[in-house]
């Protein structure tokens, strides 16, 4: 496969210059984000990203950082840490950058977003979710759990849950179930799974996210 890229480094350029196409690492590193802890802001008929996570992710959200701004995608700054006051009034630190904004990256808003803001996934998303974008997902939202692995799915209704359970059964031949967990609804791999999903996505994590799979 031939993949394209185009770079706009700078801030100034307009969002409806910045036309593409578009390197298919961050459309899979959006897309894996937007499947956990990115989120996307649509204005002005074009669309940024935000990625956000907590500070035990800090070392991969620099590695995402260092991607897309080589592409063109960020700014140079590193983004810092930041202190947070969560439930309860619990203080924790986390991490945030945006990306610029594009009018040509649409419709990874339109995909993920409906009318009403919230989070959805389309029929569309195993045309998307590559190997790169389940390794972004999993960092955010997955981990050992008993002797399998669980990837959270809070964030999506149930429905949606489902279409994902289909989307990784497609395309990696893996059938993850579906359980209630806190409220939610979850992906469990059972232990037999756990080799086959770390060797997927194992190509895409830095050292300090293999704890996930101890």
């Amino acid at each position: 496969m031939i993949v394209h890229k185009r770079k706009f480094y700078s801030s100034r350029i307009y969002s409806n210059k910045r036309v593409g196409p578009h390197n298919l690492d961050v459309i899979s590193v959006l897309v894996g984000g937007l499947l956990g802890y990115c989120y996307g802001e649509k204005r002005n008929n074009s669309t940024r990203f935000v990625i956000h996570a907590s500070s035990t992710n800090v070392e991969y959200i620099y590695s995402l950082h260092k991607l897309l701004y080589k592409n063109g995608y960020c700014s140079a700054k590193k983004p810092g840490m930041r202190k947070e006051i969560g439930k309860n009034n619990k203080v924790y630190f986390s991490i945030k950058f945006r990306t610029f904004s594009f009018t040509s990256l649409n419709f990874l808003h339109d995909i993920f977003y409906n009318e009403s803001k919230e989070k959805i996934i389309s029929f569309e998303i195993h045309k998307l979710l590559n190997r790169q974008a389940f390794a972004i997902w999993f960092v955010a939202h997955g981990g050992i759990s008993g002797s399998g692995l669980m990837l959270s799915t809070g964030s999506f209704a149930y429905k949606d849950v489902v279409t994902l359970q289909r989307a990784i059964h497609q395309n990696f031949k893996i059938l993850p179930t579906i359980q209630r967990h806190k409220q939610a609804h979850v992906l469990y791999f059972k232990k037999e799974d756990k080799e086959d999903v770390f060797n997927i996505i194992k190509d895409f994590l830095v050292d300090s996210m293999l704890y996930k799979f101890k």
